[in-house]
């Protein structure tokens, strides 16, 4: 009669332990069981996450399957392209938006001058055609 001796395995290029049952004297493999070396929950063979805490088993990385946060993070990344595109018109339109408004400010400031009578010195608003203080023609 032979007892089995449970003997732990971790391999380094994925997250699975591997539990192997070995007679100590003719070291036979009795049966083969699958651990999250994360969790140390019980997996099936061909889970490539583990259920209980998502980390990927070695089924999951001889596969290729790749994890959900790669997936995430090309997502982010083509939607930081976005944005930055979407930034860098906003900021030209808005650069224009103000470079017109300021050739108006400048435009409206520069024509809404006060007069000044030639005759008298006094200061008239921009729209008058002769003094209000000497009735002298502005023009």
């Amino acid at each position: 009669m032979f007892q089995c001796v449970r003997i732990f395995r971790m391999s380094e290029k994925n997250n699975s332990v591997v539990l192997y049952r070995e007679s100590p004297s003719i070291f036979s493999r009795c049966s083969k069981m699958v651990y999250c070396a994360n969790c140390g929950q019980k997996l099936e063979e061909n889970f490539y996450f583990c259920p209980k805490c998502g980390v990927k088993t070695k089924a999951g990385t001889t596969a290729g399957v790749s994890e959900p946060w790669e997936n995430m993070k090309e997502a982010f990344v083509a939607a930081a392209e976005q944005m930055n595109k979407a930034f860098l018109k906003a900021a030209e339109e808005t650069r224009k938006a103000f470079e017109e408004a300021r050739k108006d400010f400048q435009w409206h400031t520069t024509s809404r001058r006060k007069n000044v009578c030639a005759n008298c010195g006094a200061t008239n608003p921009p729209e008058s055609k002769f003094c209000s203080k000497c009735g002298k023609s502005l023009s």
